[in-house]
C-alpha cells in the first residue's frame, strides 16, 4: 500500500466515523492508523539505515514481491498478537484506546497471517 492510499483509506474511515464518534475519538482512530506502521519504519532505517518515508514504502513494496521466498521476513512488534493484545485489554480497561485499536485494525483484514512454509504462524512483516 502506498502512502496516498494509507493516507486516503484513512481519511475516508475517519470521515464515515464522524457522525457516531466525537472528534476526539476520530483523532485516536487516526492515530492507531498511523502509529501502527511506526514499526515499518522503525525497521526500514535499521536495515537501510535511511530516514524516507516514501523510501520505506518503496521497500516494504518491493519486500512484498519476494515475500513468499522467504522463510522469515523480520519483526515489526506493533503487528504481533501481543500488543493487539494488550490495546485490546486497554480498551476494556480503558475505553478511550477503542478507537485506538479500531484505528490500528483498519487497513488490515487481519492483523497475522500464516507465512511459513513449514506451516507454523508467525507475525508477518507488513500487513497482508
Amino acid at each position: 500500500m502506498t502512502l496516498n492510499q494509507h493516507l486516503a483509506i484513512t481519511g475516508v474511515a475517519a470521515a464515515a466515523l464522524l457522525p457516531f464518534w466525537s472528534n476526539a475519538e476520530v483523532a485516536i482512530f487516526c492515530t492507531g492508523s498511523v502509529l501502527i506502521d511506526v514499526d515499518h519504519y522503525l525497521c526500514y532505517i535499521q536495515r537501510t539505515k535511511r530516514y524516507s518515508v516514501s523510501g520505506m514504502f518503496r521497500y516494504f513494496e518491493e519486500l512484498r514481491k519476494i515475500e513468499h521466498d522467504i522463510p522469515y521476513y523480520g519483526l515489526c512488534l506493533f503487528h504481533t498478537f501481543d500488543f493487539f493484545f494488550l490495546v485490546a485489554i486497554l480498551a476494556y480497561l480503558y475505553p478511550i484506546f477503542i478507537p485506538f485499536l479500531s484505528g490500528s485494525c483498519s487497513l488490515r483484514g487481519r492483523p497475522f497471517r500464516s507465512v511459513s512454509q513449514e506451516d507454523t504462524l508467525h507475525p508477518r512483516l507488513f500487513p497482508g
